[in-house]
This record gives structure tokens, sequence and C-alpha cells, in this order.
């Protein structure tokens, strides 16, 4: 639901600059006056990437006064970042918040408040992870009519992009509300599989009336998405040692772990699931731990518990997320997407040619060779990743930009076969979600999901693989049934 709510949100994704977030914004404002004005003034954006802004500071964030500059007291503005790990907001929209100054940071679990000079009650305008619902939760929502268009949205552009269906991870009970709602009133406009699953930041007992599982393997609301961490692009990633260009080591939503397995074995206990955020190699240690106590203490086999993202892990631990059959599941435009700045926070030596911490970043290959039972494939969108699933192929087979860079891929050991590249992203995905008997392969007895395409994906080879971004889903089926034609474009 998050990319269909770009429908009505500012999406000031993939802008290069500062200056060029600022103008989109006014677009925004000239385009949606009427809506912005219903809704008292709030305005909700998503996508900013000071990483790549060409006219801003390394390393550092926005503020509030940056927003105040260009747009003054009349809007409260509110930006989550393309991670959705962070968000910057103004000051107007700090001030909308009851006794948020008198907040203070001992006071929030799995979050922070970033102030000028740590003082507190002098906040710079960025809210990370927890605490950004301190502001979130005072932003009018959409109406029911604007949900269903969101998600109308969404599934036709998944179905243009040749997707039949999704890992939707750590959505709200609304959401599963209204994807249940889809499935049993409206089938032929949900053209989807969806797995779906709640967050753990909630309790149970607020999804039970959701739960979902239709025979026609439609909707499955049956798994939970638990949080270790933030993002590695706002230092919110938990790291083992500090950050090369930040005094810091990371934000951990747990920083022990009997707690987050006292957790994960409540919701297992329930009947769901289990997925897990870990971004950096502290949280993806913690989470290795975890997940192994578990699988030994309770004797579990085909268990299929889930790392989401994966991202740096110490090469120890990708050895036991093998050998104890755990599951990663990754997203190939994550690493070129970060890769202009992995090196600055993760390699504090910078020593060319070597492999030092950066050695488990984004480590496909090395997860295959540990011996994953599946690797699964995503694009996280519409958080850094794009809908697009042929950008992820192409990520995946060279660690490269779209330009071509860099020559012969960052960090070329972990790039992956087309074949295993195809696979984490149809039969591998369909595996990490207990549907590998129904979907994932073109095969009798299972559904007819398939896409026709202007280009063999295979007949491509390292001299032509930019071709890949030129490849046009002509049509895509769902059980047989047409729910894409390029034609009636």
């Amino acid at each position: 639901m998050s990319q269909g709510a770009l429908t009505y949100k500012a999406n000031v994704a993939g802008a290069n600059s500062f200056a060029e977030t600022i103008q989109r914004l006014q677009e925004y404002i000239d385009t949606f006056a009427d809506r912005i004005e219903r809704m008292d003034y709030w305005i909700d954006g998503r996508g900013w990437d000071q990483n790549y802004w060409n006219d801003f500071p390394e390393n550092e964030l926005p503020t509030r006064f940056d927003l105040d500059a260009a747009f003054g007291d009349k809007y409260k503005i509110y930006l989550t970042r393309i991670d959705g790990h962070a968000a910057w907001f103004n000051t107007a929209a700090m001030n909308a918040v009851p006794n948020f100054t008198d907040t203070n940071n001992d006071d929030i679990e799995g979050g922070e408040i970033l102030y000028f000079d740590d003082v507190p009650g002098n906040a710079t305008g960025i809210l990370v992870d927890t605490a950004m619902n301190f502001i979130r939760k005072c932003i009018p929502g959409p109406s029911e009519e604007e949900e269903e268009v969101m998600l109308e949205n969404v599934i036709n552009e998944m179905n243009m992009h040749g997707l039949v269906g999704g890992h939707d991870a750590g959505a709200p009970p609304s959401d599963h509300e209204l994807f249940k709602q889809f499935v049993t009133d409206y089938p032929d406009k949900f053209n989807i599989r969806l797995y779906s699953m709640a967050t753990s930041r909630l309790h149970p007992d607020n999804y039970t009336i959701y739960r979902y599982n239709d025979t026609n393997n439609r909707l499955d609301t049956s798994a939970v998405k638990f949080y270790l961490d933030g993002a590695l692009g706002s230092w919110g990633a938990a790291l083992i040692e500090p950050y090369c260009d930040l005094n810091s080591s990371g934000l951990s939503m747990y920083n022990n772990v009997t707690r987050y397995y006292n957790d994960i074995l409540f919701w297992w206990e329930k009947g769901y699931h289990i997925g897990t955020h870990a971004i950096g190699d502290f949280a993806n240690q913690l989470v290795t731990q975890a997940y192994s106590d578990m699988i030994d203490e309770l004797n579990l086999e085909d268990h299929r518990l889930r790392i989401e993202h994966a991202q740096i892990v110490n090469m120890d631990d990708i050895q036991t997320i093998g050998e104890k059959k755990i599951i990663p599941i990754m997203q190939p435009t994550h690493a070129t997407s970060d890769m202009v700045f992995v090196p600055s926070r993760l390699d504090c030596n910078r020593t060319e040619g070597t492999r030092t911490r950066i050695n488990g970043s984004y480590a496909w290959q090395s997860m295959l060779d540990a011996g994953v039972p599946a690797l699964g494939f995503g694009s996280d969108f519409p958080a850094v990743g794009v809908v697009d699933p042929f950008l992820g192929l192409y990520a995946a087979v060279t660690r490269q930009n779209e330009t071509g860079w860099p020559q012969g891929g960052w960090l070329p050991w972990e790039k992956v076969s087309k074949y295993q590249a195809l696979k984490g992203y149809t039969s591998d995905a369909a595996f990490c979600a207990f549907k590998e008997n129904v979907s994932g392969t073109i095969e009798a007895g299972k559904f007819a999901d398939f896409i026709i395409m202007d280009k063999d994906f295979f007949e491509l080879n390292e001299g032509t693989y930019k071709e890949i971004f030129e490849i046009n889903v002509l049509q895509t089926y769902l059980g047989g049934r047409l729910v894409f034609d390029i034609n009636n474009l």
C-alpha cells in the first residue's frame, strides 16, 4: 500500500539535488492544492535521499530550517526518507504535535529524535525509526475511496511490469482488512497473489479477525515481520563496530537476544511465519543467534525463518545462516543504490583491493555457497526499490548501476547467474512463502501465472545486459486470465 499511497503523496524519489527536491514539493503543492487544504495543510511525502544530492554537504542530513526557508509555516511538511526509516519535517509540523519538545530520547525505544548539539528540545527536523510516529500519527489519513484507488493503482502497476504476486512485509491491520475485502468482494480487481505480513509492533490480537488464506492463494496473511534496526543510508543500521563516518553504531530495536527470542516465539506459537528486518551486522548476528536457538530448542526442520534484507553480515554468521537453513530475502537494487556510500560507512581503512568489513555486504553468492535453501529476491518498493523487476535482474547479474558503473561490478564475486537471478524472483520467492506447490514455476498442477515478453532474458550476455532495460512486458496472466495487455495502454 505504500506504493499505492504515492498516488496522493509528494513523491521526491530520484531527486538528484536538494533544489530538485524543493521543486518537486512545489509542483505537488500546485497540483494538489485542494486536497492539501482538506488535509489541514499537511503535506505527506516520501523518497528523499541526501546521499544523491549533488548540492548538499556530504554526510549531513537536512533540517527543518531547510524546509522552513522554502515554504514558511503555511504547510506542515513530513517527508519519509527513501528507505522508510527516517523522516524529515518542518517547524510547522513539529508545532502541531502536542508536547513534542518535551519528549526525551530516553523515553523512545527503537528510535530517536535528532537534536542540534544533542540538546533535548531543539530538534533538527529528523526522526529515526519508531520516533517517526510522533508526527506521523497526527497526519490525516486517506479516505476509504482513496485507499481503494491506491490499491487498484499498485496492482495495475505490478501487472504492467509483469508481477503477479508479492510479499508485503509489515502491513497494518487496516491493510489486511482492505485486502480481504477486495479478495472476497472484488476478486477481478485483486489480480495478484499476496503474502502479507503483520507487523510485530502490534499485538497479534489486532490481526486475528483478518487472518486469511483463501483456497485460490490470492491472499495469505499468516506471517509477521519483526524489526531489529534501521537503514544504512541514514546511519540507522545496527553495527558491531561504529560507522567510519559517524561516531555511532546505529540503532538497535533489541539490545539482547533473550527478549527478541521471546517475542518471536510468542508469534510463532500463535501460528505465524517469522520474518525479521536486519541490515547491519549486529542486527544480523542477533537474528541468526535467536533463530538458531529456536530451531535447536524446538527441533524445527522446515521452518523457513526469514531475514529481510540481510545486507551487512559477518562471514561466520553467513555460514550459520546456511547451516540452519535460514532464508535471506534480499533486494539486488539495494546493492547498486547503496554502493556509492557503503565504503564511507563501513570500510574505515579504505584499503583498495582488500575485503574488510564490506566482505559480507549484499553477499548473494556467499549465501548460496553457504547452503541457504532459497535466496528470495525482491525490490522493496517503494523503499529504495521500484516496481520494475527487470532492474533487479540487471543488478543481480552485473552489480552495476544503469550506466554500467563500476566496470566489472561492485564486489563482483557476489554476482549471481541469470538462472539464479530469475529463480530468486520466482520459484525461490514462492518457496519463501510456502507456495512452491502452487506457484513459482510453470508446470502441471500449478497456477498458470506467466508473462509474455518481447525479448528473451536468457539470450542476453555480459556484453548485452543493458538490453534488459529494453524488455517490454506484452501480456501478464494470473491463473490463466489476462490481467495486462500492452495494447490496452
